[in-house]
């Protein structure tokens, strides 16, 4: 059985309406998912490494770029980018006050959907300053790689639409460190893409593997490391966004995100490689993955998240587990997404708490779960 540090812990989603915009590969619903993981140290441990509690949050933003918050183009496309000049801006600086009104509320978070130039540069400006480790842009040229895709875009008064970047943000709060990658195999920058951070040290693997509207945005998955200065317990923190359904027109995807997950793992495991048996490795550091994972368990995804998440064998399953699932009573849904009604946001943390056969291990649990209603 798990212990649980005396800070205890969180977790917890948030679901919001974004408007009318047509649901497509960059619109559902504003989602947060709040996971604060509890470790406690083995006694013999604890006057070197004090137990502590990691709080994190997930955040599917909704900050659209002004052009690709106003398709499919048409005669009022004008109208409508008048009608919203200032609106993403505004969605930032509220998204930036609700957390600066408690600043020491989250440890780490994981934003989705950041598309928006002006709304990146919002978030950066008024955060950082309480949380200084940020990872602000990750893109990749879609013109090279998807030209006959990108090529399709229109031009809109004048303005070639070139596609969206990853849309993925990361902040971490002070008291936090990022580390350098044990390999560099998947770290991002120069010839290989544009990044934008308080650190160089952060790897990205473009997913390779789209389906539908998704291939105009540069979906990926991140990863970074990042000490905890006062307990010096390393987060190996891989943050993503996966392929979206479409219930409106009847179109699913989990094969494509089947194969997303696989670039998932990949990442991870070979950034880490250098450290050794990952195994062994979480003996001593934790390992999270947060995002809008787009798996829907409550309705048409029951089988893919028992797949990922409830199968021997997967590594989703373990060394990583389904913080909500663990933490909820069967009767809590946890829904993250109000046109769906399901849940497409996740926080998986390791190790598996319920374990006893792993000796020497720092315990992580994630001990309940709520909804932040501030976020609405």
């Amino acid at each position: 059985m798990c212990e649980f540090s005396p800070l205890g812990l969180l977790f917890a989603q948030l679901s919001r309406a974004a408007g009318a915009w047509r649901r497509s590969m960059i619109a559902h619903l504003l989602a947060l998912m709040f996971a604060s993981l509890a470790l406690h140290h083995p006694a013999a441990q604890a006057q070197d490494q004090p137990a502590h509690s990691l709080r994190v949050a997930t955040y599917n933003a909704y900050l659209l770029s002004p052009l690709f918050k106003c398709l499919p183009p048409g005669p009022l496309i004008l109208d409508c980018l008048a009608q919203i000049t200032n609106q993403t801006e505004a969605w930032a600086n509220r998204l930036a006050d609700t957390i600066l009104a408690d600043p020491d509320r989250f440890d780490i978070i994981v934003l989705n959907e950041v598309w928006d130039e002006d709304a990146k540069e919002i978030l950066v400006k008024r955060l950082r300053g309480q949380y200084p480790v940020y990872v602000k842009k990750l893109d990749a040229s879609l013109v090279q790689i998807r030209a006959q895709l990108i090529d399709g875009l229109p031009l809109v008064n004048g303005v070639k639409l070139n596609g969206e970047d990853s849309g993925l943000m990361l902040f971490a709060r002070r008291g936090f460190t990022a580390l350098a990658l044990p390999s560099t195999r998947h770290r991002w920058g120069g010839a290989k893409g544009t990044l934008q951070a308080s650190t160089k040290h952060v790897a990205f693997r473009l997913f390779q593997d789209f389906a539908s509207d998704d291939g105009y945005a540069a979906k990926g998955v991140g990863f970074i490391r990042l000490r905890h200065d006062a307990s010096r317990t390393i987060y190996n923190v891989a943050f993503t966004h996966l392929q979206a359904d479409y219930p409106d027109k009847n179109e699913f995807y989990p094969d494509t995100r089947k194969k997303q997950f696989s670039d998932v793992k990949r990442v991870i495991e070979q950034t880490l490689a250098p450290l050794g048996s990952l195994e062994n490795l979480l003996k001593l550091e934790r390992l999270i993955v947060a995002g809008d994972l787009n798996v829907a368990v409550i309705k048409h995804g029951k089988d893919e998240w028992r797949d990922l998440f409830n199968t021997a064998g997967s590594f989703f399953t373990r060394p990583l587990y389904d913080a909500w699932r663990a933490s909820s009573p069967d009767v809590s849904l946890g829904v993250t997404n109000e046109v769906d009604g399901d849940r497409l946001d996740y926080v998986l943390a390791s190790v598996d708490p319920y374990r006893s056969d792993l000796p020497g291990r720092q315990l992580n649990c994630v001990q309940h779960s709520t909804v932040p209603v501030d976020f609405k």
